[in-house]
């Protein structure tokens, strides 16, 4: 892990290092280390730049195996969350269908045997790895102890080099001697400087051992990297001795599990044989399917259709007639969804009486069969959209008024052939009639029968979004706050929706 760069390698400057010194221990008189000193000085410094990097990847390893560690943790505790629930489920379903319950405890058992499985190994794991990584902080690159003293130790020896030289030329002096020009090797001063020489070398061999120790501890790290392996292939061997245990109860639960469905298929055919003869002697010739099996195109009676309508896109302001998407749409007694296709979730759901159909008497975008859906539940929110034909923009319109007529009066239409033609002319009386019927069940409600604000009796003022009725005076104090706060209409002058109605 430890390493000085291309140029520099720290066992040639180690041996070289232990030579030179050697050499200076036998002949400390003739010694040339003083030569090698500025090289010795670099090699210093190029170690501890090695360990400064060394302490930054090493930081950056244990953030990240922390991170894994704690991952690892909650994943174990989501799982025996999970087991238990499932036990608990089972149990209750034990109750009622014991071959379903016992599936149910027998899985949730075998969820918290592989939960302890992998809490014990993230924890074995994690002292195995973050013990030895955790030393090398705690100790050798703690702080700023990976930094040396060279700076502090050459000046010394500089210091004392100086000194020593200033003394051999008043010497010289002294004696008569011309000092001038003169330059001390190394060898002359080696004699000299020996006490300092080895103070520089002691603070090497120290700063030496001290990236010795380091390299120690990578080796343990290696060595945790091994036992960390030892960890994982015993959590799955251990996994997968359980998984086999469950082998043979597994063939066993598919043969329980297909009679146990082939029962309750039996089941739901009564139950949907009886179903379709109630209706067929109570006059009404509804089919409900699942999504996955219904027929795109089918309508299904006139107070229930289902069918592909083209939606045009939400805030488009001039588009194409081949950029409007088609979109999966239901009407029935709960109300209008939309989805993307017959096989998808409705990702738009409106309750029957929170919408109002309304025609489009004009082209959009070079489309014919146009009308708008006006929503008011929350918001107020418009959807266009276009029929495959005149025919089934009736049958969409009808569907709709049939289904809302039904809710309140309980008539629906019969859209046989001869009735077709009173259709149209009973289009615009059918939303009138919705709405009277509306009104007439509102003020019937309790306390619908005075004035929400001064109590006087018979209001016929509505405010849409509080959803209280209120006298003509004080409608006019509501008015005053602005349609931010209180929304007045008259519920026998105004022509009212019946998504306004129904908030």
């Amino acid at each position: 892990m430890t390493s000085f760069g291309p140029e520099f390698k720290l066992p040639s400057f180690v041996n070289e290092f232990l030579k030179e010194l050697d050499d200076d221990l036998v002949a400390p008189g003739q010694s040339k280390f003083q030569e090698y000193m500025p090289k010795c000085r670099k090699g210093m410094q190029a170690m501890e730049e090695s360990l400064s990097t060394d302490k930054s990847h090493v930081q950056k390893l244990v953030t990240s195996m922390k991170e894994m560690f704690r991952f690892g943790e909650a994943h174990g505790q989501a799982l025996a969350a999970c087991a238990d629930d499932l036990v608990k489920v089972g149990t209750y379903t034990a109750t009622k269908e014991q071959l379903l319950g016992n599936c149910f405890v027998k899985f949730g058992t075998l969820l918290n045997q592989m939960s302890s499985l992998l809490t014990n190994m993230v924890s074995s794991s994690k002292n195995i790895l973050l013990f030895s990584l955790n030393l090398l902080f705690e100790n050798e690159l703690k702080g700023s102890k990976y930094k040396s003293d060279m700076k502090t130790i050459f000046g010394q020896y500089q210091s004392a080099r100086s000194q020593v030289e200033r003394d051999e030329k008043k010497a010289l002096i002294a004696a008569g001697q011309n000092v001038a020009d003169h330059t001390f090797s190394a060898e002359e001063l080696a004699g000299k400087l020996i006490v300092e020489r080895r103070k520089f070398q002691l603070g090497i061999c120290e700063y030496m051992l001290k990236a010795n120790d380091v390299k120690t501890r990578t080796c343990g790290l290696g060595g945790a990297s091994d036992n960390f392996y030892q960890a994982q292939e015993s959590y799955f061997k251990d996994g997968n001795t359980l998984l086999q245990a469950l082998k043979q109860w597994e063939g066993k639960l598919n043969t329980q599990m297909h009679d146990l469905r082939a029962v309750q298929d039996e089941e739901r055919k009564r139950l949907m044989q009886v179903r379709d003869n109630l209706r067929n002697s109570m006059g009404v010739s509804v089919k409900l399917q699942g999504p996955s099996q219904v027929d795109p195109s089918s309508n299904t009676g006139l107070h229930e259709k289902t069918g592909y309508l083209a939606k045009r896109p939400d805030g488009a302001i001039r588009i194409g007639r081949r950029q409007w998407p088609k979109r999966y749409c239901t009407v029935n007694l709960s109300g209008f969804t939309m989805s993307h296709s017959h096989t998808h979730a409705p990702h738009v759901s409106v309750p029957l009486m929170h919408f109002q159909f309304k025609d489009c008497p004009e082209l959009i975008d070079g489309r014919k069969y146009c009308f708008k859906l006006i929503t008011q539940s929350h918001e107020t929110r418009t959807y266009t959209f276009d029929a495959e034909s005149e025919r089934d923009l009736m049958d969409w319109r009808q569907t709709m008024q049939n289904c809302q007529l039904m809710l309140f009066q309980g008539e629906v239409s019969t859209g046989l052939p001869q009735d077709r033609h009173k259709t149209q002319s009973r289009n615009s009386g059918n939303a009138a009639d919705i709405v009277k019927s509306i009104i007439a069940k509102i003020k019937k409600l309790p306390g619908n029968k005075k004035c929400c604000d001064c109590g006087c009796p018979d209001p016929d003022w509505l405010s849409v979004n509080l959803g209280i009725l209120i006298c003509i005076h004080c409608s006019g104090r509501h008015r005053e706050l602005s349609v931010q706060f209180s929304r007045i209409r008259s519920l026998t002058l105004d022509t009212m929706k019946t998504s306004e109605l129904l908030v």
